[in-house]
């Protein structure tokens, strides 16, 4: 059951969860998982994460946000779904690089996240 205009997830654990994490766990799934620029799996229910977007996740690392391309692990697609999704993990990859560009263009500004490192393949 997901009610998305509250926080309430019934999990099939069959307990109620009342964090916004829950609610991301039920719409992407808990068999879905993603990789991290250095390549190893990202898995929603064993990473502490603060949020996803359409491009990006963002991690908590330390005391730090950083924010990696939303790429999918493509070992077990099916074969026909895996093309399609090659595209969709490289646009992701070059919508980071375009925030990177704008991160650099704005500089510091009260009104936004202050940007402490750009790196090849995070922010």
């Amino acid at each position: 059951m997901i009610r998305l205009a509250s926080t309430t997830v019934k999990r099939k654990e069959e307990n109620f969860c009342q964090s916004p994490t829950c609610n991301i766990l039920a719409l992407v799934g808990t068999s879905m998982s993603f990789l991290k620029p250095n390549g190893t799996r990202f898995h929603f229910h064993t990473e502490t994460f603060l949020g996803i977007g359409t491009n990006s996740i963002v991690l908590l690392d330390g005391s730090h946000a950083i924010k990696i391309p939303k790429v999918q692990d493509l070992t077990f697609m099916l074969e026909e779904h895996r093309e399609n999704q090659e595209y969709v993990n490289d646009v992701n990859r070059g919508m980071l690089e375009s925030k990177k560009v704008i991160y650099l263009r704005v500089g510091r500004c009260d009104e936004i996240v202050k940007c402490i490192n750009i790196l090849k393949d995070n922010i």
